[in-house]
């Protein structure tokens, strides 16, 4: 089951919030990630909008498909 880090609208854009989201695209994350057994980062940082849910079905079960 994915963690869900809920980050609220008006806080977003705070420098700290940003870094942190960039940090997960980095190949620094991904090199440490490796290391801990159990963990799928594929979707880490991926960003998700409240009532979006069957478009992100959607996009999943085409990238699936690719």
């Amino acid at each position: 089951m994915p963690f869900v880090f809920l980050i609220s609208r008006s806080r977003f854009f705070e420098q700290g919030v940003q870094r942190f989201l960039g940090f997960l695209h980095e190949e620094s994350f991904a090199g440490l990630a490796v290391g801990l057994d159990g963990y799928d980062i594929r979707d880490c940082g991926r960003m998700r909008y409240p009532g979006a849910d069957a478009q992100n079905n959607r996009e999943e079960n085409s990238n699936e498909s690719d």
